[in-house]
């Protein structure tokens, strides 16, 4: 798996899987201007599965900071990857660099927060 495939796995709130692609966290982003302009203001979204759910200026707000983070490990991830690809001197060791393999416990919940 791939830094970008991984920070689009979605994240978990409150029960409800929630898109982390590119497409969503620019939409995520525009609900928290919203908030700042109108804090009373309760989104309708859809879920990964298309469930449509409220959520309202602390949940975006919430659902916001969760895929800055997640995002921001699967950039620390892929970091730690290429610090490693750098050490390489041999193809063998080059091949045994992984995504998944290479993941640390840390890591695990870059693909499912649960709060």
């Amino acid at each position: 798996m791939k830094r970008k495939e991984a920070e689009s796995c979605g994240i978990e709130y409150k029960n409800v899987k929630i898109a982390s692609d590119r497409e969503s966290q620019l939409l995520i982003s525009s609900a928290v201007v919203t908030t700042l302009v109108d804090p009373e203001y309760v989104f309708n979204w859809k879920s990964w599965d298309g469930t449509a759910i409220q959520l309202n200026a602390d949940d975006i707000k919430e659902v916001a900071k969760i895929i800055r983070d997640h995002v921001q490990k699967c950039f620390d991830h892929e970091i730690e990857l290429i610090k490693e690809v750098e050490k390489c001197t041999t193809e063998e060791e080059l091949d045994a660099i992984r995504w998944d393999e290479n993941d640390k416990d840390e890591f695990a919940g870059a693909t499912k927060i649960i709060i």
